[in-house]
């Protein structure tokens, strides 16, 4: 698998485990979805992917 491959699938795989932590808050018993913290798993997961790319290209 190519590097760019590898960090877009990085970058997929940690915005759906944000989504599957929300999910799981939205249940009855949980906190509630949080758009707030989901915003901040796509900001630090795209912080990682820049990151990435800029020290491999």
């Amino acid at each position: 698998m190519s590097r760019d491959r590898s960090a877009t699938f990085g970058l997929m795989f940690s915005v759906g485990l944000g989504a599957s932590k929300e999910l799981w808050d939205s249940r009855p018993e949980g906190s509630g979805w949080s758009w707030k913290d989901f915003t901040w798993d796509v900001a630090g997961a795209t912080t990682g992917y820049t990151i990435w790319q800029l020290a491999h290209h």
